[in-house]
């Protein structure tokens, strides 16, 4: 049995979906920051030069 190749890709596989459920929690905070209040996100755009 590959107890060890097993554990490690659960281990992967948990780190993968925490990842991209904070990605998501992120952006949709984002989202929401950016609808609700477009002067502070102006503001921000302004604030960093391209």
């Amino acid at each position: 049995m590959h107890v060890s190749k097993v554990l490690r890709h659960t281990a992967i596989k948990t780190k993968a979906i925490t990842m991209y459920s904070a990605i998501r929690i992120m952006s949709t905070r984002y989202q929401a920051i950016s609808t609700f209040s477009p002067p502070i996100r102006d503001t921000h755009v302004k604030a960093w030069p391209n």
